[in-house]
């Protein structure tokens, strides 16, 4: 049978007892004083103790209509308090240490995710609120991104390239009758000159008026792009345009507004966009610092004998079909 264990309730919890702790440099007093009252200690349980100010703080957190419930006057509140609740909570707390409860699972790893919540909630303490970001980190990302705040209309096209107007002719009256994104997609397969876009049914993206596209590395002939202003959001322009040597069936299949955001309107987004950053920054810095001191040696090849397919869904579904 294990031995029980037994705490030591040390002082009178109402008296404001002052300590003979030195002088802090620049502190008054009064200050010194009321530092020494606080770290008091008025409960010891095996190796752990609670001192004035943690009884304080706890005290502080509960609502005040619930303290009723542990007393009448301040001093029975105190007492109860530590007595019913912080005491049985340490008591507790050492017995799981003596057990070694905190390395075991599940315990070992929910005691690290609160450890590693509470690293990150420092380090965002840290890191600058989106209302304290400086006006000119403001005004520089909005230069720097002025194309995202300011731009023209943009187009989306889909265009399918062949070498004559004849050609052209025969595949537009083709789609006239069936207008559809399969119909589309089989010609711009088998037909379109255009071989960087021809397996995805000529996709050009959103053109802007230059004839830049969304898409990366791919810009288009403007002429595509006045041609498709005459027609409407899913609508075939009317007559083969002329691209170079070449012919296109142009359809216009919808189309992103302009925008025009100045600085006042875009600053509450640019701020949440730095302050997000900075706490990203912060954290990739912080856990490459732990790297560098923590992670000696590492070895993934054990990693190889697991065989979780990622789009299977959870492990535990795909476990039950085995």
């Amino acid at each position: 049978m294990r031995p029980r264990r037994s705490f030591v309730l040390v002082g009178v919890l109402g008296l404001a007892l002052v300590g003979t702790s030195p002088r802090t440099a620049g502190a008054t007093a009064a200050e010194d004083a009321e530092r020494a009252r606080k770290a008091v200690v008025v409960a010891k349980i095996g190796e752990a103790q609670v001192t004035v100010g943690e009884l304080e703080a706890r005290l502080a957190t509960v609502p005040r209509f619930q303290l009723h419930d542990f007393g009448k006057t301040p001093e029975e509140i105190r007492r109860t308090f530590l007595e019913k609740i912080m005491i049985p909570e340490l008591l507790l707390s050492e017995g799981a240490k003596s057990e070694g409860v905190a390395k075991a699972l599940p315990w070992s790893s929910e005691i690290s995710r609160a450890k590693s919540g509470a690293s990150l909630r420092a380090m965002r303490a840290s890191v600058p609120a989106a209302s304290q970001i400086a006006q000119e980190e403001v005004v520089a990302y909005y230069e720097a991104n002025k194309s995202f705040y300011d731009s023209p209309e943009r187009i989306h096209l889909f265009r399918i390239l062949v070498a004559t107007q004849a050609e052209a002719e025969t595949h537009l009256q083709a789609l006239k009758k069936d207008l559809t994104l399969k119909a589309f997609t089989e010609i711009a397969r088998e037909k379109s000159l255009d071989k960087a876009t021809n397996m995805r049914a000529g996709n050009l993206g959103f053109l802007g008026p230059d004839g830049a596209s969304n898409e990366a590395g791919l810009k288009a002939d403007p002429a595509l792009v006045v041609a498709a202003k005459a027609v409407k959001d899913g609508e075939l322009c009317p007559k083969p345009v002329a691209e170079g040597s070449a012919f296109a069936i142009v359809w216009r299949r919808g189309t992103v507004a302009a925008t025009k955001k100045t600085i006042e309107d875009a600053g509450p987004q640019i701020r949440d966009t730095l302050s997000r950053r900075k706490l990203e920054d912060a954290s990739k810095r912080h856990i490459d610092e732990l790297k560098a001191t923590y992670v000696k040696d590492r070895d993934d090849g054990p990693l190889s004998v697991f065989n979780v397919k990622i789009d299977d869904g959870p492990l535990g579904r795909d476990a039950s079909k085995k």
